[in-house]
């Protein structure tokens, strides 16, 4: 068993880098740090702005079969590769915001079609493909990724907002799914 975490480490931190710098964890850990500096640019309420995430969320769900199975055919490479090249551009695309809502909501969208290859779909797929007996240990190893970003997000986002606003948080936060995540 111990065999399994000597041959299989690198695709085990490729993977709690990948979940990490992924869809899953960053627009969850960055949304409740911008929400009220939106509120109070756009002029939209809470839940106006909540509804984005909750778009985001809907279509990774629906897409989350379809990507699994692309992961089965082509590799997860290749399809996480994509994906987190696509949800740090469509990520970053926020910095743009519309005055309309919609827009808004149509990058939220964009971001979900992208960017749901980068979260753990994918890359457990290679955790089960190099664990066996160590697999449950191996996956929740992988998910430590969440708790990672959980722990860098927010503080990356708080200093940006800081230093900048609002909407130089998400081209800042795209940076690691494009400069960490996909080396």
């Amino acid at each position: 068993s111990s065999s399994e975490f000597s041959r299989g480490w690198k695709p085990l931190f490729s993977g709690v880098i990948g979940v990490a710098t992924g869809a899953s964890p960053i627009p969850f850990n960055v949304l409740p740090i911008v929400l009220g500096p939106i509120h109070l640019a756009m002029g939209w309420s809470f839940v106006q702005i909540s509804i984005g995430i909750t778009i985001y969320g809907i279509i990774g769900a629906f897409l989350a079969p379809a990507v699994g199975a692309l992961a089965d055919k082509y590799g997860v490479k290749p399809v996480a590769t994509a994906s987190l090249t696509g949800f740090g551009i469509a990520f970053s695309l926020l910095y743009f915001t519309p005055d309309n809502i919609f827009g808004f909501y149509a990058i939220w969208a964009l971001i979900g079609i992208l960017g749901i290859g980068s979260t753990p779909i994918t890359w457990s797929r290679t955790i089960n493909m190099w664990f066996y007996r160590n697999r449950g240990l191996a996956l929740g190893i992988l998910l430590l990724g969440t708790s990672i970003a959980g722990l860098i997000v927010p503080q990356i986002a708080n200093r940006v907002l800081e230093a900048f606003d609002w909407r130089m948080v998400f081209p800042v936060l795209a940076l690691l799914p494009l400069l960490i995540g996909l080396p």
